[in-house]
């Protein structure tokens, strides 16, 4: 025993065939305190570990470290995944209002549009009308003196029958 303890310091197993016993034992050796001299404890290894061997223990807890070991990388593996979701949500979220304020512009750039052709379209049928029917009178000429336009009242004001006969007919204002 003390050949195997001799360069040995705190926990170790001693085998079977070379402690000279029949079973494996696991010697602890603890410090007297205030001496130099240490307690060796020695206990069969059946009896400290149950019916597994400290091999077994050690390859028990191994196994059990690489299972938490993969269980936290796919644990994080997970939310790493579920963030990079939200963000692309947020993302696309951000993206949808955006794109929902444009049209919202574009919507209302096409209502101000179709507002602004209905007044248009009033005043011309306000022009035209007191363009027609005014009681004096009224053209529109070229810079070379042609009709471009001309009311019935003018028309009928220098004696045309009407309004296409004058502008056609008169080439100098």
């Amino acid at each position: 025993l003390m050949d195997v303890l001799h360069d040995w310091d705190g926990l170790t197993v001693l085998e079977a065939g070379k402690s000279g016993r029949e079973v494996d034992y696991l010697a602890i050796s603890s410090p007297v305190q205030g001496t130099s001299l240490s307690v060796i404890s020695l206990v069969e290894e059946e009896k400290f570990f149950g019916f597994l061997s400290i091999r077994m223990q050690f390859a028990l807890y191994l196994f059990i470290f690489i299972l938490i070991s993969v269980g936290c990388f796919w644990l994080i593996r997970g939310v790493l995944r579920n963030k990079v979701y939200e963000a692309r949500m947020q993302e696309a979220s951000r993206r949808i209002d955006e794109v929902n304020r444009q049209k919202d512009k574009v919507e209302q750039e096409i209502r101000n549009r179709h507002l602004a052709d209905a007044l248009r379209r009033r005043a011309e049928i306000k022009f035209r009308d007191i363009f027609d029917n005014a009681p004096m009178g009224i053209f529109q000429a070229t810079l070379e003196g042609s009709y471009l336009t001309a009311n019935k009242a003018l028309a009928e004001l220098y004696g045309y029958a009407n309004t296409d006969e004058l502008i056609s007919e008169v080439s100098s204002v």
